[in-house]
């Protein structure tokens, strides 16, 4: 294409702001009330479009601030910290979004003004655990905000910002527990406060009473960043407090933040979980269903490497791949949905004299899974909650996996799909590594849900410009959060988190031990057998066996005393002195040969 048929884009921008204060020691965020459409009365964020061209954003940002709240906007503490312009996130056309975050301690009622209707503080939580539903893509600006918020507590002195001109530390440490959600250790917290640098210094004046003795008083320090850091609690460990043992999670995958927001829009209860490598996963319930969020990004090698993590965090029953896809049968429709029967990684091939011949690596989906997602699909019970209309259709058959995005029905990539994978229904970017991570974690189920977007061809910047990929990803979304329902209940008895060994572990299926912090555990037997035909640990066969645990010590060989002390122990476990007498006999006469 040349300079001179290159067309600029029409693109709107708008700012939007998340303002977060503490009141009665929960944090609360500023929301506004919708007067006008769309999303007329649900309440969003405050902000707007620019004033004209000419405006910058940061003072459209302050304005937006005064208007729609009466607040002083030169009073908050105000950062940028995203932008946001997926295609589809706004139904009056491409609208790109620079979200700010104001923090402010003990903020007044807000006064709603021009095109709000109403404005109030709302707490954060409500937002995050999807309680409260906002317009637009509002619910995971919130999210990014406060997670904004959380982490620049670790490092800086933001925290501070939350308080008056003078606090108290356990006023400081209530920032803390209300940003981060969680109790922190009074006498812990004060040595880290002591121990960093500049942070708070004392401040004059009397000390503060409250219902205890009175309190020294400090105000902020000279220092902005935090050494050592206040590095909060894992977020898993709280996690571990809040997850059953044997609840079965699914995990679900997406590649692109307009597929992530379709699947969360439709999850409850949602808490952050960071793999130690950083990748970052939204835990929570879709109809009881427990279900682990996360973004790949686009391409086989991100969609592996993620689904591995995925693997070894959860040990999930299953993964699902929810995204869009173009599709290359005529039969399929804008917004029908495919779930993949085999993936084919079209692009294997051998380079030869004569030419490129196919060399072709393809995955089946499991019998089970195949089974439960027709089901789902007989009873379209899925479709309910989605807007009125038909719903869309729903189609099992094989998807392409490659490396290439294809706009053209003509090009020589389409032509190697029609002549190598003739009965492929739909082409994407992810589904090949996926299915290869799940093949290689003990044929871990991993199941592709596509929405229908395009034709993959010259259309698809009409049919994307149309809004079609919102639209599918939200079928999609509908149709594999409904399935991961289904596959909790009936592939979770089998594979779920009680049973699946996570990485590193054993794989035969018996019982998993988890230290954390600074627990020890010990090695519980499973049918494991000793010298002369005795098993230890295993089910009850009725033959005399029985299980029990051992405690493994640093000694490098066997005490006959100590094994003598284990047997007094587990006589229970036997089921008669003859079978006492005759297992003693033989596991000493084991022991006594070989020391």
């Amino acid at each position: 294409m040349t300079d001179g048929e290159w067309q600029a884009p029409s693109v709107l921008l708008t700012v939007d702001l998340v303002i977060l204060t503490l009141r009665d020691a929960s944090l609360q965020v500023m929301l506004v009330q919708r007067g006008v459409e769309p999303y007329a009365g649900m309440m969003a964020l405050p902000g707007g479009f620019l004033r004209d061209e000419t405006e910058p954003i940061l003072a459209a940002a302050r304005r937006e601030l005064s208007e729609e709240t009466g607040l002083d906007a030169n009073a908050l503490h105000l950062e940028q910290f995203g932008v946001y312009g997926d295609p589809g996130r706004d139904p009056r056309g491409r609208v790109v979004s620079a979200a700010y975050l104001a923090i402010m301690p003990r903020l007044p009622d807000p006064v709603a003004g021009t095109d709000a209707a109403d404005a109030r503080w709302m707490p954060a939580d409500d937002v995050l655990t999807a309680r409260l539903g906002l317009a637009f893509d509002h619910q995971s600006i919130v999210a990014d905000g406060v997670e904004r918020a959380r982490r620049k507590l670790e490092h800086s002195a933001l925290a501070t910002a939350f308080c008056g001109p003078t606090f108290t530390i356990s006023e400081l440490q209530q920032v803390y527990e209300a940003v981060w959600g969680i109790r922190v250790d009074p006498r812990n917290f004060y040595r880290k406060i002591q121990g960093t640098r500049d942070f708070v210094v004392p401040a004059d004046g009397p000390k503060r009473t409250s219902a205890g003795r009175p309190a020294r008083v400090f105000r902020a320090g000279p220092g902005t960043m935090l050494y050592p850091p206040m590095i909060r609690p894992a977020d898993s460990a709280a996690q571990h407090k809040r997850t059953p043992m044997n609840e079965t999670t699914i995990v679900i995958l997406t590649a692109m933040n307009l597929e992530y927001q379709a699947v969360r829009a439709r999850m409850s209860d949602i808490t952050a979980r960071t793999h130690p490598m950083g990748t970052r996963f939204e835990v929570g319930h879709v109809d009881g269903c427990r279900v682990a969020l996360a973004l790949t990004g686009k391409g086989n090698q991100a969609a592996a490497v993620l689904t591995e993590r995925a693997a070894a965090e959860f040990s999930p029953a299953a993964v699902i791949f929810v995204g869009v896809a173009g599709a290359l049968q005529p039969h399929l429709g804008l917004g029908d949905v495919v779930v993949a029967t085999f993936v084919y990684a079209y692009h294997g091939a051998t380079s030869q004299d004569d030419g490129i011949t196919a060399r072709p690596r393809s995955w089946e989906l499991s019998h089970p899974v195949h089974q439960i997602a027709a089901h789902l699909e007989r009873s379209g019970d899925w479709a309910r909650q989605l807007p009125g209309g038909p719903p869309p259709r729903v189609h099992f058959g094989p998807v392409a996996a490659g490396e290439i995005a294809h706009y053209s029905a003509v090009s020589d990539a389409r032509q190697w799909l029609r002549d190598h994978y003739s009965d492929t229904v739909a082409v994407e970017m992810e589904a090949a590594g996926v299915a290869q991570a799940g093949h290689l974690n003990d044929a871990l189920p991993t199941i592709m849900v596509r929405g229908i977007s395009d034709y993959a061809d010259e259309g698809k910047s009409v049919t994307d410009d149309a809004g079609w990929q919102p639209r599918a990803a939200a079928n999609a979304a509908a149709f594999a959060t409904a399935l991961a329902g289904l596959l909790a209940a009936e592939l979770g008895e089998g594979r779920g988190a009680s049973s699946r060994p996570r990485a590193g572990g054993t794989g035969h299926g018996g019982p998993t031990n988890i230290a954390i912090g600074n627990a020890r555990v010990g090695v519980q037997g499973d049918s494991v057998t000793v010298h002369g035909g005795i098993r230890l640990g295993g089910p009850d066969s009725g033959n005399g066996t029985a299980g029990f645990a051992a405690r493994t010590t640093d000694e490098p060989e066997i005490r006959p005393g100590r094994l003598r002390l284990a047997l007094n122990r587990a006589r229970g476990a036997f089921r008669g002195i003859a079978d006492l007498a005759a297992g003693a006999t033989a596991i000493l006469t084991a022991v006594r040969s070989v020391t």
